[in-house]
């Protein structure tokens, strides 16, 4: 087995492992740990195997193991990096859920896409319902996003149970910075509803931008 055939097996599981864990906080934040160890053993298959490999890459590399370190640590507060297959490309998807008391709380999307636009996605999980606003920095993004806007209504509220409002918007610009910095005053226990509600919302958008 081939170098690059080793690489592509462990960034597929890397993948498969996602896509099953955004249900619970506990297999989220294995997952995370899993990314972290396999980026640190890609780091070390390249350094060993390519001779050629410039000081810039070793240094991309060894930052990009930082990052993904940190976010393992974060995992603990419910805040993840979850790489997500959009085309031919892998996007690095920063997603934090906040908890509120009882059946309440808030879920925050960030991305950049294949075009370098900034995606944010900010949805609020209610008592009675869910609201969201979904931003984006370019206007055909924007366009996209609306037109598949029912498919990630019907996904979240796929028991005909919830009331919905969210709404596609284009902005300027956005900040990674200002969606983590979301709390709610109150904060309360993990609870099995709150959970399965909050992370079917995360579940849901993270397969439509997929």
């Amino acid at each position: 087995q081939s170098y690059k055939e080793a690489l592509q097996e462990m960034k597929d599981l890397v993948m498969q492992r996602f896509g099953e864990a955004v249900k619970t906080p506990e297999e989220m934040a294995q997952a995370q740990e899993t990314l972290a160890e396999v980026a640190e053993r890609t780091m070390q298959a390249m350094i060993i195997e390519n001779e050629t490999i410039s000081v810039k890459d070793l240094k991309d590399l060894r930052l990009m193991n930082q990052q993904l370190f940190l976010c393992k640590e974060k995992a603990k507060e419910e805040s993840f990096l979850v790489p997500v297959q959009t085309g031919d490309t892998i996007t690095g998807v920063s997603l934090k859920i906040v908890r509120g008391k009882e059946n309440k709380g808030l879920v925050d999307i960030f991305f950049r896409g294949a075009l370098m636009e900034k995606v944010a996605a900010s949805f609020e999980a209610k008592e009675n319902g869910i609201s969201g606003v979904i931003a984006t920095t370019d206007e055909e993004t924007r366009r996209i996003l609306s037109d598949n806007l029912g498919m990630l209504v019907e996904k979240i509220n796929e028991n005909g149970t919830e009331s919905m409002d969210i709404r596609v918007a284009y902005v300027s610009d956005l900040s990674m910075w200002q969606f983590e910095k979301n709390t709610l005053s109150e904060t309360g226990e993990k609870s099995e509803v709150q959970t399965k509600r909050l992370y079917n919302i995360a579940e849901s958008f993270i397969q439509m931008v997929s």
